[in-house]
């Protein structure tokens, strides 16, 4: 080995060690820095000089002859003393020299950073300054999330209760009874509650406003039914004589549960319709079987017919007495007697029905009631296609007994679509000193 002390200038040095694995240059210093080190200098007039070395804190230094800029050290971490920037084929991304900021420039400088608060995150996108009020999402120390704008995700969960928006189904022009199916994981448990609500358009025919029914159940993963209640909560605009929506059941052919979408419309054109369910379930197992639901194309090998989707008054038993049950501005349109209110599996007992009519335009207006009492059906006619000017109206009231789990049903119908506004019903209770009836 030749060592050279002092100073020596060479041209140009090759130091070929062949296939030999060991070190073909050593720097050997016992000094705090620069002794067992080297610089790279350039000579021109915008040049500078840098360099590297083994210094004596265990740690190897790279940078200018004055400070370092890079630092690798004995514990195998990188430091920076500036910012950091890695060129990419669709922009820059970079840490400053603060070392509290991420910055991505594809497009203009977008942000990640910890600039003020502790324990905050700032998100910032669209080029805007690097600030808390410029953060689209800042993440805080009590773990909440502050949005700037609009939040869009396709499911909201706290682990038991959530909404999912489960996507689109589209059903062809001019085929009758095509269904799609709201189905779930195979062979998977289902037990809480469901509110399916569906909207659509208006393509051919209007399928715009909200149907939603309520699904109460337990269910194995097997196929068994412990228990199942279900009705319609909201059923409002064209897509009421356009879509219905099954209870529960159990699809053999994929060991799975699901819900039927059955198109009980026609349309000359191909209508579409999105799907968004909701619901809770107090295990924490099942939760996910209910999140996990997904919507299938539209089929039409399924021949039965599911009936148009009727709001029902829910529990009408005797803990709801002293409670009135109304309808307030209903909307008359139909020029044939139309069901506005019905009342679904009372008990026995006598009732009173109390109309109250606000017409906004002469019109010929009929309303009856329709119930079952020892006798068989019964309906009682009110208003029997007579003539009515502007006005409100209070009509006679209705005494009747109904039989147990039997149906009240009031309907209503005027020539002028939408000339009569208001309907207001009351259920009369009374009491025979041994029964309470619904109030």
């Amino acid at each position: 080995m030749t060592t050279a002390r002092g100073g020596a200038t060479f041209k140009n040095a090759v130091i070929d060690r062949g296939a030999t694995n060991t070190y073909a240059l050593k720097l050997i210093s016992s000094s705090g820095g620069w002794g067992s080190g080297m610089h790279f200098e350039n000579t021109q007039a915008t040049g500078r000089t840098y360099g590297m070395y083994s210094g004596a804190d265990g740690n190897f230094h790279m940078g200018t002859t004055s400070a370092d800029i890079l630092m690798l050290k004995s514990d195998l971490s990188a430091s920076f003393a500036g910012s950091l920037t890695v060129a990419g084929s669709s922009g820059n991304f970079g840490v400053s020299a603060a070392g509290n900021s991420l910055t991505f420039s594809r497009g203009d400088a977008n942000y990640v950073s910890a600039t003020t608060a502790a324990g905050y995150l700032n998100f910032i996108v669209n080029g805007q300054s690097n600030s808390d009020a410029n953060a689209a999402l800042r993440l805080a120390a009590d773990y909440s999330a502050n949005f700037r704008g609009k939040v869009v995700a396709p499911i909201v969960t706290d682990g038991n209760s959530f909404k999912k928006l489960v996507g689109n189904v589209v059903f062809a022009a001019s085929i009758a009874n095509q269904k799609a199916d709201l189905y779930f994981p195979a062979s998977a448990a289902l037990s809480g509650y469901l509110d399916v609500t569906i909207t659509g358009g208006w393509n051919a025919v209007n399928g715009t406003g909200r149907l939603t029914k309520r699904l109460a159940f337990t269910v194995s993963g097997s196929g068994t039914v412990s228990a199942q209640e279900t009705r319609y909560t909201e059923a409002i605009g064209g897509i009421k004589s356009q879509i219905a929506i099954s209870d529960l059941s159990w699809d053999s052919a994929n060991s799975r549960w699901r819900a039927q979408i059955a198109k009980i419309g026609t349309s000359t054109g191909a209508e579409t319709f999105t799907l968004i369910i909701e619901g809770a379930s107090q295990n924490g197992n099942n939760a996910p079987n209910m999140m996990a639901a997904a919507l299938g194309a539209a089929y039409t090998t399924d021949t039965t017919v599911l009936p148009a989707p009727k709001v029902t008054l829910p529990d009408l038993a005797a803990s709801m007495v002293a409670k009135p049950m109304s309808v307030t501005e209903f909307n008359v349109t139909s020029a044939s007697l139309a069901q506005f209110l019905t009342a679904s599996s009372v008990p026995a007992g006598n009732y009173n029905a109390m109309i109250y009519l606000r017409v906004t335009a002469a019109t010929t207006v009929s309303v009856s009631v329709n119930y079952a009492d020892a006798t068989g059906a019964q309906s009682t006619v009110v208003v029997s296609a007579q003539a009515f000017t502007v006005g409100s109206y209070s009509l006679l009231p209705v005494f009747f007994n109904a039989n147990a789990n039997s149906n009240i049903i009031l309907l209503a119908s005027s020539s002028v679509s939408g000339a009569v506004k208001s309907i207001c019903v009351y259920f009369g209770g009374v009491t025979d000193g041994a029964n309470i009836y619904i109030w």
